[in-house]
This record gives structure tokens, sequence and C-alpha cells, in this order.
């Protein structure tokens, strides 16, 4: 808010530069205190989650603020049985569209959980699609069906949260290029 003042103050006839001055120094005073308030959440969360965050943190693309952001808001994600859910609760499922039995088709993401947890696994996204290989290669076939480069960025997201989900739901590390085993029925 402070930044959208600032820049409304440029544009007025007369600048009052005790005003600006001001404004600055209160900026640089909120940048102070989100900074300091950052590294002690950070520094409470690695005491108490400490393997869950290292858990977390070695997804290529999952960087130390969305680790720590996702334990904040989920809890550890303890709450969730499924993926789906935990998708949902960030606001990334898709939501479908029916009426009757006429109309059923694919919407959009339902948007009804944390826009904070969204919008850094989505900038998440960004960076998974060049470091993470199941991601990139999820992506590169997204865009070779012809889906636009936002839709693929969330699922690329939402395959995220599913990554992050396994790695709480079996407690180990993230091993990139992982392919899991089908199991054979021996007859």
């Amino acid at each position: 808010m402070s930044y959208n003042l600032l820049e409304s103050f440029s544009v007025l006839p007369k600048v009052d530069a005790l005003a600006i001055k001001a404004l600055k120094k209160t900026i640089a005073f909120l940048e102070e205190q989100i900074a300091f308030l950052e590294q002690q959440m950070l520094s409470i969360t690695q005491a108490t989650y400490n393997e869950l965050y290292k858990r977390i943190s070695s997804i290529k693309g999952i960087g130390y603020r969305i680790a720590l952001e996702l334990i904040v808001a989920t809890g550890g994600g303890q709450h969730f049985q499924r993926a789906k859910q935990f998708s949902k609760f960030i606001g990334l499922a898709p939501s479908y569209e029916h009426s009757g039995s006429s109309i059923r088709k694919k919407g959009h993401i339902n948007r009804h959980g944390n826009s904070q947890l969204r919008s850094l696994l989505y900038m998440a996204s960004w960076s998974a699609i060049r470091f993470n290989k199941a991601c990139k290669a999820f992506y590169e076939r997204l865009k070779a069906r012809g889906k636009l480069g936002k839709v693929a960025l969330i699922a690329v997201a939402n395959k995220l949260i599913r990554q992050i989900f396994a790695i709480l739901g079996d407690h180990t590390f993230y091993v990139d290029g992982y392919l899991s085993k089908l199991k054979v029925n021996p007859s």
C-alpha cells in the first residue's frame, strides 16, 4: 500500500518532499519488520518441523519460502488423506461444470483456497519446468497437446502439490527423475 501511495505522490503537480521522505522511512521500517518476522517464522518452523522442512525443500522448484508457507498454512499437511484434498485447500484443483446429464466440461481452478500459497506455487512452477525433470516433461507434454502456457503452468503447480503430498505421505526426500515400479502379480 505504501508503494502505491509513494507512486501517487510522484504524479502530483507539486511534490511535497517532507511527505515523500516520511513515506520512504515508513516503507523502509515496514520492510525491515517483514524481513525480521519472516526470519523468525523460518527459525521457528525449522526448529519445530526441521525434517519436514528439509523434505519439502528437496523438491526442485520449491524454495525455503514456499516450504515455510506450506508448513505454516497446512500444519505440516497432516490433515489431508488425498492429494486432491490438499490441492483443493490451496485452490488449484480443477472444478467441473455440469448441468444434469447434458453438460459435462472441465471448468477452471476453484480459487477458494489460500491465494498466497497458490501464487507462490504458480511462481514455483516456472522454476520447476526448468529444474524438476518430472515437471518439465509434464509441461512439455501439455504444450505439445496444445495447452496454453498459463494452463500448463497451473497444471505443473498442481503436480508440485502432488509431489509435496507424496513426500509428506512417504516420509522420504524427493528424488528427481524417480519412476515408481509397478507391482506385478505373480500368477
